[in-house]
């Protein structure tokens, strides 16, 4: 008498990769909690450190990553768009106060303020470090189209990956546009990029080995009007020790961590995103 058998198919609907945007790598010595809100399923760990979720019928769902040492992520997630042979999504994690920075890093932590002084809730700062050195690739387009969600870049010198954030700017060096990048097409020439947004202008001064950096004056949101064709400069890259976190908290504080290249004052510029026009201060 023959046992019967019986096979079990199972289909990988989405697979999560998150990375440490300070390392590059998947985040250690962190617990990660990973879910789906429309599903009480758990996902299935995999040995890069990826979460696959299987056999999820929907065509979108909301993705949410809790940890005790990075910003909560939760985003809503377009299923249709993926590769249907291989449907991975990288994820950025952003360290809040909790996160133990490298040795020898520089911290700046800082308040979104209103005139008033009052913390801006709900703002989103990004940036990145003005010098040459952080440059992440070079832009091969005469002119790259305002919101556009793909850039030519030129080849073999981009050291950009999904999941980075990036700043975008002129030739003069002024940061028009941030956003990160979604993925990179099979010739590596080509960024698909998941989202772009005006960059505005604001100055802090942090210096190397100082907890407090220097606070600079106000700056107001302005009209974004150029389109951008220059230098396109990343967030990651710490193999040279330049790297910037970006950081949001619901009472408008936040933190942007910075492994500075040399022993040096360093200029770091924040992109601020909102609804509202209006001056705003950066208070450390």
């Amino acid at each position: 008498m023959t046992r019967a058998e019986r096979t079990f198919v199972t289909r990988c609907s989405l697979a999560v990769r998150p990375i440490d945007s300070w390392t590059g790598r998947p985040p250690g010595g962190s617990s990660l909690t990973v879910r789906l809100l429309e599903t009480g399923r758990k996902p299935v760990q995999t040995s890069d450190g990826s979460y696959a979720f299987l056999d999820f019928a929907d065509s979108a769902c909301t993705l949410v990553i809790g940890s005790p040492t990075y910003l909560e992520v939760r985003r809503t997630l377009d299923l249709t768009r993926l590769d249907p042979r291989m449907p991975t999504v990288t994820v950025s994690m952003l360290p809040n106060r909790a996160y133990p920075p490298p040795a020898a890093s520089t911290g700046l932590v800082f308040t979104v303020c209103n005139p008033a002084g009052d913390a801006v809730p709900g703002a989103e700062v990004s940036a990145y470090i003005d010098d040459e050195a952080a440059i992440r690739g070079r832009v091969a387009e005469e002119k790259t189209e305002r919101g556009a969600q793909a850039v030519l870049v030129a080849p073999g010198g981009v050291r950009l990956s999904s999941g980075d954030s990036f700043v975008l700017r002129e030739r003069t060096g002024t940061a028009e546009e941030w956003g990160f990048v979604d993925g990179i097409d099979g010739s590596g020439n080509r960024l698909l990029l998941g989202g772009r947004y005006p960059a505005y202008g604001a100055g802090v001064r942090s210096c190397s080995g100082r907890k407090n950096p220097q606070r600079r004056e106000r700056t107001r949101y302005r009209s974004f009007s150029r389109t951008a064709s220059a230098d396109l400069s990343g967030s990651r890259g710490n193999l040279f020790g330049r790297q910037a976190l970006y950081g949001r908290m619901d009472d408008g504080s936040g933190q942007c961590n910075e492994a500075p290249s040399r022993p040096t004052v360093s200029i770091i510029h924040c992109a601020l995103r909102r609804l509202d026009d209006g001056p705003v201060f950066l208070r450390a």
